[in-house]
């Protein structure tokens, strides 16, 4: 997001500078802020993190002295351990990825 501040006032991309006004490029996230906030109080809800256990395909194919073509070929074919799908990318639940493994102890 682009903005231009002109002494103390702000200004939307597009709208005409006055000589001598500073252009302030903010392109940072800010990470401290929680997400969630209580309405009345704007205090921070306790929302536990949904992704943390999620795993790469990179990394289980590593991990599983394995390639990412093949774990590809296992999800296709049902095979594999089970994988998420967000977007493009695939990830495996770490305990999924462990019942998966003893349950290929028996075959």
């Amino acid at each position: 997001m682009l903005v231009f501040t002109m002494k103390g006032k702000s200004m939307q991309k597009g709208a005409s500078m006055q000589k001598g006004a500073s252009v302030n490029k903010d392109t940072s996230v800010n990470k401290g802020t929680p997400l969630n906030t209580g309405a009345a109080a704007g205090r921070p809800i306790n929302v536990p993190p949904v992704a943390d256990d999620l795993i790469p395909r990179a990394v289980v194919a590593k991990q599983l002295d394995s390639t990412q073509h093949t774990l590809r070929q296992w999800e296709v074919s049902a095979k594999g351990p089970p994988a998420i799908r967000i977007g493009r990318r695939v990830y495996y639940r770490a305990e999924a990825v462990r019942r998966w493994l003893l349950e290929q102890e028996g075959k």
